[in-house]
Formats: C-alpha cells, structure tokens, sequence
C-alpha cells in the first residue's frame, strides 16, 4: 500500500511541477489496463522476476552515481561555486539554509534556494545551472528544476538518503 501511495504522489509531483498541471494521471488497477495502454507497451509479462532489498539498493546507487551536489555562495565575501558531494548518496543536513545548491544528475538539473538564501546566491544559482548545461555539453533540452527549501520533489528527495 505504501509503494502506491509514493507512487501516485510522485506521479502528482511530475504532473504539478514537470508538466505544469498539463498531464493527466489516471490510477489503474492490476489487471484492468486500458487497452491502447497495452498496444503501446505491449502485454504484461506472465512471470516476473521477484525484485528484492538489495536490488532496490543496487538499482538506487546506479542511478545517483553519477550526481553531484555543488554549493553557491557569498558568504566569504565573493560569489563561489563549490563542490561538495558527488558518486552517490547524499544526506539532507549537507544542504544549508543560508545558501543555494545545484544537484547536477546528468539528465536534469535541480536549483535548491535556501530559505535565508540571499538575493544574488538565488539569482547566481539559476544562472550557474544554466551555464552548465553548455559546460557540461549536456542535451539543450536538459531541464533545470528550481525549488525553495521545504518544497523539494520526491524526484530531488530520492538523492538524499536520510530524507524521510
């Protein structure tokens, strides 16, 4: 019951904040696909393999490999860009309130604004994950996800380890 509740409010989340209200989400039950769902994906498999814990961590440390967490700030005094994390999980308490952050996972950029970030570090964070995109040489298509301390996405949540 658990993994359907994450799953319909991360299917909210990608509706609300991806696709700007724009797409619809239907709750299906097991068994009761709507048929051209089945033309697209083709049908069901009759066996499937038993997933278990250690697949799920397996399958969780892949996809955050490659991510890191840069830091940006003006706290000394001179706008910085810093590496803080990379090659894996990282824990909530890494990301500070008085600053902005960039979680670069190759495929998406998230912006996160600290709630006592100040007027430049937001606007350098923005600007900074734009930039990367062309210094990274990712796809132009690549999106940048913004989001303010306290309304992270399950999306973003996921890379951090100890967030509940």
């Amino acid at each position: 019951m658990m993994e359907k509740n994450r799953a319909r409010d991360l299917a909210y989340q990608i509706r609300d904040s991806e696709r700007r209200g724009a797409a619809k989400v239907e709750i299906l039950q097991e068994g009761e696909e709507p048929e051209e769902m089945v033309k697209i994906l083709g049908p069901r498999p009759v066996t499937l393999k038993e997933g278990s814990t250690q697949d799920d961590k397996e399958a969780d440390e892949i996809h955050t490999r490659g991510a890191v967490l840069y830091q940006v700030s003006n706290a000394t005094g001179e706008m910085k860009v810093t590496r803080v994390a990379d090659g894996g999980t990282f824990r909530k308490e890494q990301l500070i309130s008085d600053d902005c952050f960039i979680l670069d996972t190759v495929g998406k950029l998230y912006v996160w604004k600290g709630k006592k970030a100040n007027k430049e570090e937001r606007e350098q964070s923005l600007a900074t994950a734009e930039k990367f995109i062309t210094l990274m040489k990712y796809s132009t298509k690549t999106q940048v996800q913004v989001m303010s301390e306290g309304n992270e996405s399950p999306l973003f949540k996921q890379f951090f380890g100890n967030w509940v």
